[in-house]
């Protein structure tokens, strides 16, 4: 079938429907929504959209990520800037932990909280059935300490008969 629109049209519209499936949309709703004939005529415009298109690199697409955090961090901030200004603390608090959140995203994506390997060299001088024997050993005389002394005075003798 013939197209029913120019290349470029039709190219940005597939754009459109790739972004609109990105947000969620079904490819139902994508179709309605951009006029396609069907789902899977959407579904295929956005299967050539995504083979014309290569991929964006890692580093490009963390710069871009990067760019946008930071431009959501000015922005937070002047949002900060006002609400403490205007007194209001609700919103400093929700803009404080926004702005917190935002930052730490921003040290992720640039690998700041990376966790260090730590090397930890360790020798067993003992095996487990020593130690064991050796806690019982302690346990005894601890108990052996808590035991209540009786003075032989106090011990009665006797023998029952029934």
């Amino acid at each position: 079938m013939a197209p029913v629109m120019p290349h470029r049209d039709s190219r940005q519209r597939a754009e459109q429907a790739f972004r609109l499936r990105s947000l969620g949309y079904t490819w139902r709703a994508v179709a309605d929504h951009l006029g396609y004939r069907s789902a899977g005529a959407a579904q295929t415009a956005v299967n050539r959209h995504l083979e014309r298109t290569p991929p964006e690199s890692p580093e490009a697409a963390r710069r871009s990520v990067t760019e946008r955090l930071q431009i959501t961090s000015a922005i937070l901030a002047e949002r900060l800037f006002q609400a403490r200004e205007d007194g209001d603390d609700d919103r400093l608090v929700a803009v404080s932990r926004e702005l917190r959140n935002t930052t730490t995203e921003l040290a992720k994506i640039n690998g700041l909280n990376v966790p260090v390997a730590q090397q930890v060299d360790l020798t067993v001088s003992t095996s487990a059935t020593e130690v064991i024997d050796r806690m019982e050993r302690e346990l005894l005389a601890i108990a052996a300490e808590r035991q209540p002394q009786f003075a032989i005075s106090e011990v009665i003798e006797g023998e029952v008969i029934q």
